[in-house]
């Protein structure tokens, strides 16, 4: 009975190990017949930089907080200085996304520019996003270690970044193995990267047409209504913290500090290339906490960073108003426009400080 098992045991072992060789050299082959990839408005926003970033005086990079929170038109309308504005926000953006948007930017060859950009997310931890067509064209050797600071540097309790890791392992393993690139040549159409938010995208600047956007997408237009529905609710219960918001605890500040490394290493890479780099807090109710104790970690880790702090009250005291919220943690249009009018001066206060250093 045992020598039975030893035997089922040793011939699972080959034929599993066959298996992996099989795809990962049927992924060797199909790698010529791959097709440039759409990647959506994040191939749209990355080809407008690299063509036109000479043409703008501040560029804001980041995830859908950039993208829903930074209207261009207002921010320019209300600066004291020259200032043309580029929204190059994309939603979901996460660190690998955002180190290759700073390529992109030293590759057009801009300089002087003020780069304002956003602690990136962490991947998210769903089959969906381990399968998109984003993460796999960013699941590369290279882009290894991004990914995995990107986790690793959070400050978040041990069991989640183990699980998040576990999820980025199997986005490599569904690259490494040619299933991802198999299913890109058999069923194009089921990896078009969606577009719902180039119909309603200001070409010029990047900002987004929010009722174009739910007119768009049924995902976008649920949230507007789920938050419509409990507005009453949440205006009661967390705006009214926040005209109280607390300083974080030390013990956060602390937790913070790998956080605060990795957003130097960012402002570095925007630094060498001869621009300016800039963070930007943007005001999120229900984590206000936890972007104060990162903003307070940056100043401690990189004092040369200028910090632009979305919960200052010169920036945020006339936002804790649900009617200018699109959902719960994002600005809708009448926000955003408030908000960019309200961090205009700070972004111009840069733009000084660098030109009296001249």
């Amino acid at each position: 009975m045992s020598k039975n098992r030893l035997t089922f045991f040793k011939n699972t072992c080959l034929t599993a190990t066959g298996l992996l060789l099989t795809l990962t050299l049927l992924n060797i082959l199909l790698v010529p017949f791959e097709t440039e990839e759409d990647l959506g408005i994040l191939s749209y926003k990355k080809a407008t930089l690299l063509e036109k970033s000479n043409n703008y005086d501040a560029i804001f990079l980041g995830t859908s907080q950039t993208f829903r929170n930074i209207d261009p038109d207002s921010l320019t309308q209300s600066s004291s200085c020259k200032l043309s504005v580029y929204n190059a926000g994309v939603p979901g953006l996460v660190l690998e996304e955002l180190n290759d948007f700073i390529s992109v930017i030293e590759k057009s060859g801009a300089k002087n520019k003020i780069v304002i950009f956003t602690d990136p997310l962490p991947p998210r931890p769903d089959f969906n996003a381990v399968t998109n067509i984003r993460t796999q064209h960013y699941t590369t050797y290279t882009n290894f270690s991004d990914r995995y600071q990107n986790i690793w540097s959070l400050p978040a309790p041990f069991w989640k970044k183990t699980a998040l890791s576990g999820f980025s392992m199997g986005a490599y393993v569904y690259e490494f193995l040619g299933i991802g690139t198999l299913s890109k040549i058999l069923f194009p159409e089921l990896n078009a990267a969606p577009d719902v938010y180039l119909p309603g995208l200001d070409r010029d600047n990047g900002y987004p047409d929010l009722e174009a956007d739910i007119k768009n997408s049924p995902e976008i237009a649920a949230r507007a209504s789920r938050f419509k529905a409990i507005s009453d609710k949440w205006a009661d219960t967390v705006l009214e913290k926040q005209k109280s918001i607390k300083e974080p605890s030390e013990n956060m500040v602390a937790s913070s500090e790998k956080r605060a490394f990795l957003i130097k290493n960012l402002a570095a890479k925007i630094e060498a290339q001869g621009n300016i780099p800039a963070l930007i807090v943007f005001p999120e109710p229900p984590t206000h906490r936890e972007d104060l104790a990162l903003a307070s970690a940056v100043k401690k880790i990189a004092p040369g960073l200028s910090v632009i702090n979305g919960y200052d009250e010169t920036v945020a005291q006339d936002l804790w108003n649900e009617n200018l919220w699109f959902d719960e943690t994002h600005l809708n249009m009448e926000g955003a426009a408030i908000f960019s009018k309200n961090i205009a001066p700070q972004i111009c206060e840069i733009r000084t400080a660098k030109e009296s250093d001249k």
